[in-house]
Formats: C-alpha cells, sequence, structure tokens
C-alpha cells in the first residue's frame, strides 16, 4: 500500500486570537486582542496609507486559475498574488462601509491598489474589514469588485453504513466510513479558467501506526483520492451519489474490511486521524494563529479522530455516583453471545481490607462468572491491554475473604448484544473514583471501554444560594439543596467575628454546638431529597466579607463536621454603597461589573479617565455576531464582559447598588459573560447550564494572552477558578439563561 509522509496533527490548537474551537462553523468572533488594534469605524481615516498597513505584496503570481479574479468574486482572507485587475476595471482603489453605514456617500475605508496583478487579502488588514468592497473612481462608488470573507472550514467523519456521526468515536470492520466538509470556501471553485487541477483542498490521514494516507479503499478496490478535492458546496460529501457531492453514496466510501492481495486487511484496528486542510493561494501559510500554528477552523479544521474496532464494545454505570451502602449497575454492550473479561481497573493499591477495598461483584448473575477462591484463576490471569503484560489479578487488591475473585469475572452477553451486572458498596467500600473495565481480545486486536462511578460519602448533602450577590444585610436569600441521609438538614456558617465552629444562620454570633439540635436552623426534607430555607441575612452579621453557609445530615458544627455528610456555598454580605476597584493594566483588559453597581457609578462614564490611545471600549452581540462599541452613558452591567485598552495602570473604584439583576439571555454562538461575587469555580457557574456550552476561555491581561480554554466535561471544569471582575468567551449551543 502506497503511503506519503507523515503529518502532524493538532488535535486541538490554541484558540489564541481567538477563532479557533468551535462547534462546526461557529468560530471564535476574532478578538483583535493583543494581536491587533481594536477602533470603532469613525476612529478610522476615511483613507489608509498605504505604506501603514501593507495589502499587496510584489511578488510573483501563482500560475493557476484560482487567482484570476473576476468583478463580484468572493475572495478570502489570506489569499495571496490575486490579479484583481478585471475586478477594478478602470478603478485604482477600492472603498469599504461598515456595516449599518451603507448608506453613507462617503465609505469608511478607501484602499489604493497600486499592483492589482499581486493583490494579497493581508490577515492584518482585512480581518475586520470583511464584507462588500467596491470600485472607487474618482471619489465615486462603482460596481462591486468582490466580497472578502473569513474562511471557516470543519470536517466530521461518518459510518454511512449505519447513517452515523462517529466523530471522535468508533466505526465498527465491515462498515462504510465517508467524510463531511462544512466550509464556505467553495465560491472559490467557480472562478473563471478553474481546473480541477486548482483544488487546494485536501484530508490528511494519519494511520494508528502514525503512517499517512494520500488516498483511501473503497467499494470492490476503488481508489478515492485525498487531495485535490473538488469541494464546491457548503456542505459537500466526500463519496457523492454519482456526481452529486450533497448526497452521500450509501455504498461506497472508505471501506474499513479492505483487503490487500494477500487478503490481509489493508486497516489495522486502532485511531485513525484526520484533517481537512484548504491552502487556496497560500492562505493557510499566510492566515496563522497568533502562536505561529494553522488556524484551526479557518484554513485548517480540527484534527478529528475515529477508532476502527473489530467488535465494539461498550460499558455504562448507573448511577454513576453512590454512597457507601448503595448498589450500582453497569450495562455492558457488544456482540451477542459473547463473552467478555470484566475488572475494576486500577484498584491494585488498595490492600482489599474493609475501608480500603473496590466495590463488588453481587455474586450470584446469571451469565457472571468467577474464579474460585483457592484457583486455579483461569479468568483473572487474563493479560489485559495497555497493562504492560499485567494480568486482571495484578491489578485488583487481594482480600483476606475471596482473594480477590469478588472484584472480577468473566460476563457473557445475551443474543442480543447485552448484559446487565449488578456490584455493591458498603461501609468496606473506599470513598473515591472507580473505572469498571471491559475487555475482550479478538484475532485482530483488543475491544475494550471503561466508564467511571464515584463512591462518595460527603456528597449526599449540598448547599445552593439563590439570588444576585452580594447579598445585603435584611435581604431574603433563597437557600436549597439536597439530603439523602437524614429527614432533617441542618444550618450553620462561619466567617470572620464569628464563632470558630460557626454560628446559627439567624444569630451568627450565637455558636453552634453538636449534638444539641435547637441551636441549629433547620429544614425538613421532603419524599425527593431536597429541602429549602428562606434565610433573611441578620443585621448582626458583623462586617462584610465571604462567609461560608454549611449543610449537614446532622447537628454537628465546623469542628465535628467530619462525622457528618455535609455540603458548603460561600456568600458575600456587604453594605449598599460598599467601595471596591478595578484594576487595568496596560494593554487590554477583558472586563466585568461583579454585581449591580450604586447609581451615577455605573455607566461607562466611569472609564473616561483612562488614556485608551483612542480605542473604544468594546462589548459583543452574540445574536448578530457583532463588536458593539460602547459610549459614555451605556450601562457598566454585569453578567457581560467588556474589552477597555489602557496605556498604563489605572485603579477604577466601584461602588455597589440595591438593584437586582435579571438572568441575561446567552445566545447561540459565542457571548461575552461575566459572574456575579464571590469567585467560584467555572463548574459551579456553568452548572446550571448543563451540557448547553461546549468551551469557555479567559483572559490573562497581565501577559495579555487568552488562558487555556476549558472543554465542557473536562475535569478541570470542576477545578478551575473563574474570578469576578474579569470577562470570558463561552460558546453556547442553544439559547438559553445565565444568572453568573
Amino acid at each position: 500500500m502506497l503511503r506519503g509522509s507523515v503529518y502532524l496533527f493538532i488535535l486541538m490548537v490554541c484558540l489564541f486570537s481567538i477563532g479557533v474551537i468551535a462547534d462546526g462553523n461557529a468560530n471564535v468572533p476574532l478578538v483583535s486582542v493583543p494581536s491587533f488594534s481594536i477602533t470603532s469605524a469613525g476612529e478610522e481615516s476615511n483613507e489608509l496609507n498605504a505604506g501603514a498597513i501593507t495589502a499587496e505584496q510584489n511578488s510573483d503570481p501563482a500560475v493557476r486559475a484560482t487567482n484570476k479574479i473576476s468583478a463580484g468574486d468572493s475572495l478570502f482572507i489570506g489569499e495571496n498574488h490575486l490579479d484583481v485587475s478585471s475586478a477594478l476595471g478602470t478603478a485604482g482603489s477600492i472603498a469599504w462601509w461598515q456595516s449599518g453605514n451603507e448608506g453613507n456617500v462617503t465609505p469608511d475605508v478607501v484602499l489604493p491598489i497600486s499592483s492589482p496583478q499581486v493583490f494579497f487579502v493581508d490577515p492584518v488588514f482585512f480581518v475586520l474589514k470583511t464584507g462588500e468592497w467596491y470600485q472607487w473612481i474618482g471619489n465615486q462608488k462603482g460596481a462591486l469588485a468582490f466580497t472578502i470573507h473569513d474562511p471557516s472550514l470543519s470536517l466530521k467523519i461518518l459510518d454511512i453504513s449505519n447513517d452515523e456521526d462517529v466523530t471522535g468515536k468508533d466505526i465498527k470492520r465491515d462498515d462504510f466510513g465517508t467524510f463531511v466538509i462544512e466550509t464556505n470556501l467553495y465560491p472559490a471553485l467557480n472562478r473563471t479558467g478553474y481546473l480541477p487541477s486548482d483544488s487546494r483542498f485536501k484530508i490528511t490521514m494519519t494511520d494508528p501506526a502514525g503512517d499517512s494516507e494520500d488516498f483511501l479503499v473503497g467499494s470492490f478496490g476503488k481508489v478515492h483520492p485525498l487531495n485535490q478535492l473538488q469541494v464546491d458546496k457548503p456542505l459537500w460529501y466526500w463519496i457523492g451519489l454519482l456526481d452529486d457531492h450533497s448526497v452521500p453514496d450509501i455504498n461506497d466510501g472508505w471501506n474499513t474490511s479492505a483487503t490487500d492481495l494477500n487478503e490481509t486487511l489493508i486497516y489495522k484496528p486502532g485511531v485513525y486521524k484526520f484533517r481537512a486542510e484548504c491552502n487556496l493561494n497560500d492562505m493557510k501559510d499566510n492566515y496563522k494563529a497568533p502562536d505561529g500554528s494553522d488556524y484551526t477552523n479557518k484554513t485548517v479544521s480540527i484534527a478529528q479522530t475515529v477508532t476502527l474496532v473489530d467488535d465494539a464494545v461498550l460499558i455504562d454505570a448507573n448511577p454513576k455516583q453512590v454512597v457507601p451502602g448503595e448498589s450500582f449497575v453497569t450495562t455492558i454492550t457488544g456482540s451477542p453471545n459473547t463473552e467478555y473479561y470484566l475488572w475494576m481497573k486500577g484498584t491494585s493499591f488498595m490492600s482489599g481490607q474493609p475501608g480500603d477495598q473496590p466495590p463488588v461483584i453481587t455474586p450470584g448473575q446469571e451469565n457472571v462468572t468467577h474464579d474460585a477462591t483457592p484457583g486455579p484463576f483461569i479468568i483473572g490471569n487474563y493479560v489485559f491491554s495497555a497493562g504492560a503484560g499485567k494480568t486482571i489479578r495484578d491489578d485488583v487488591p487481594h482480600d483476606s475473604v475471596y482473594n480477590g475473585t469478588q472484584f472480577y469475572g468473566m460476563v457473557k452477553l445475551d443474543s442480543t448484544g447485552q448484559k446487565s451486572v449488578l456490584w455493591n458498596t458498603s461501609a468496606a467500600t473506599k470513598s473515591t473514583s472507580y473505572t469498571p473495565s471491559i475487555e475482550r481480545k479478538t484475532d485482530a486486536g483488543y475491544v475494550a471501554d471503561t466508564c467511571t462511578v464515584t463512591v462518595d460519602s460527603t456528597m449526599p448533602v449540598n448547599i445552593m444560594a439563590a439570588g444576585t450577590q452580594p447579598f445585603h444585610r435584611g435581604n431574603s436569600v433563597s437557600l436549597s439543596g439536597k439530603n439523602s441521609v437524614s429527614d432533617i438538614t441542618y444550618l450553620f456558617m462561619t466567617g470572620t467575628g464569628l464563632p470558630a465552629s460557626g454560628g446559627s444562620l439567624g444569630s451568627p454570633l450565637t455558636p453552634v454546638l453538636s449534638d444539641v439540635p435547637s441551636g441549629f436552623d433547620s429544614a425538613m426534607v421532603s419524599d425527593n431529597d431536597t429541602w429549602a430555607y428562606n434565610w433573611v441575612v441578620p443585621q448582626s452579621v458583623p462586617c462584610d466579607g465571604t462567609f461560608t453557609l454549611y449543610a449537614a445530615s446532622m447537628p454537628k458544627n465546623l469542628t465535628d463536621i467530619g462525622e457528618a455528610s455535609s455540603g458548603s456555598v460561600p456568600v458575600v454580605i456587604s453594605s449598599p454603597g460598599n467601595t471596591t476597584s478595578i484594576n487595568l493594566v496596560s494593554g487590554w483588559n477583558f472586563i466585568s461589573a461583579p454585581y449591580v453597581l450604586a447609581d451615577g457609578n455605573n455607566t461607562m462614564a466611569i472609564f473616561s479617565g483612562v488614556n485608551s490611545s483612542g480605542h473604544s471600549v468594546l462589548s459583543y452581540n452574540g445574536s448578530s455576531s457583532s463588536w458593539v462599541t460602547m459610549k459614555a452613558d451605556d450601562l457598566f452591567y454585569p453578567l457581560h464582559g467588556f474589552w477597555i485598552y489602557s496605556v498604563s495602570p489605572v485603579e477604577i473604584p466601584l461602588t455597589s447598588g440595591n438593584g437586582t439583576i435579571t438572568p441575561r439571555t446567552l445566545e447561540k454562538g459565542w457571548n461575552c459573560i461575566g459572574i456575579l461575587s464571590p469567585d467560584r469555580t467555572a463548574g459551579s457557574v456553568l452548572g446550571p447550564l448543563g451540557s448547553l456550552w461546549s468551551y469557555l476561555v479567559g483572559y490573562d491581561a497581565s501577559v495579555q494572552q487568552y488562558t487555556a480554554p476549558l472543554v465542557e466535561g473536562s475535569p478541570s471544569v470542576d477545578s478551575t477558578m473563574l474570578h469576578v471582575k474579569e470577562g470570558s468567551w463561552i460558546y453556547i449551543k442553544e439559547n438559553t439563561p445565565f444568572s453568573g
């Protein structure tokens, strides 16, 4: 089989600049911070100094039809060596009107074109000036010259045999795979004189061995190329029905069971990586992310993976979180009437003794077998994949009663390819996260899957505080939570000036005593294990600041809280008129109001003394995907993010007010947000959004760079802190309310 050179694939490129990670075509709005300067339309001259901004390069044009531009053609940021002579006609300049200003006689920008045969769609200049550009002749608007677009490019992998999106998932042997490219670059194929050999679209591939491919084998041994793809539609299928690439051919594509002349499988089990690219007129080389990498979702797609398996197996747990003493079920889905090894993976570090052992498989289940306690260990001596030669018995603890045999077993699936296995926990089970694992070795390799179950004695009780913080004395605050342990939830609080072991909610200076229920505020637990309590913040709270509210299953104070199941939540209490500040650094700052500000201190006028070097204060409109220039009388309101430039460090005082906040609606796509006081983990802030968000990106003003992106579902979401007064970008899948 022919093999090309090895390509390096980047699974996730930094979002910095920002515009990189997305769902489909939902690119992050390109923020000119800190790489480019942002100004409002009124802050630019109507005619640009050609020496100040390079919009053309004087090198030899590429000899191909795609660089011949006719009037009305679509151009893309990063294209170089374009011959725009025909599009210009007799004009020596082109003109552009910002959105909303199209009716003005005077354009927002006029660009002289001195060398129309080598025009360069320079990212530095055109990234904020996409849209229609007109001929400009003698200070008069002429015909449409061309339209400039920010490129977009994404790739999905489909199991066409089952009409299933398998991007990042498994594809079974014998199924046909195909690719769907979604892009706005397709009009390039309609340029005058275009030939199929002019295409710069391709799909790069890396197989499990690290080798690359220029083609894939399809039905009946047909070779399908991955280069010079004729992507002529916004949604384009790699193998189309006849010549129509808007409809996939369900009987052809990547034949995962293709064999060579020796009847050897060509495609081995494992992870395959694919990425779509387009280097139309060198655009991929010219249009780079700020860190110098290829611009993901613009000139290259995110590198996507698919795992080829001989017989896929899946395992899932329900429930995924239990307390000691509760049971859970693992449901296995695989090949009918087939046996699989099941064990609690990675638990050999435990002693197996009470208090330090994993969950056990409930004995006596049909089609679940175990080794005998004294041996022989026919099941336990199985050498599992990626274990460096370890057997199952090497991977589980050995207790004094069952010799470890209850921590693993052999499971036979039924005629439908399923089996549910019951596991037990008890006081002997250690509170931690576990990984039930299922596996079988085949002639072509291993098929395996894992899931996660958490045993946690501290989680059955929690507490939430609804409303806008900071809370003022006399405010009514709705407290609520769950308690699956006891019929009564006991409440108390701690903080500066309060008793060390905690004070009651109603009288914070009065200490609560363990095992004295009458000293605690309490709430009855309903039949569905939830509780609620209306708390009026006492006037006796001794000072402003952050306090911690506790909910416990027993009347235990902070000293003895470990004896009960409990949860806690921080709250900020302040007096109206309390003053804090935002400290701007030199350069761009991404900021947000931490709470409702007092009248007279709640508009953009508070930034009027900032030396912004002519830059506007900006916000972002998610519904129209456009920047908004803020005026002095516009509100500086919570839950929104704002960009402000400062030549030097400056402190901006903020004064809290008494107003309430209505949750804002986050629009599908990218939004600038801020959070309400206090600082919290991203998990606690974004938890109410469920899975309706995809990515969140912060900004570190001290180094003028974006922070590492948070991805929905990642464990880091629960450990990463979000800070008040700092803005963030968030990508939303569907319109949803947000309360910060």
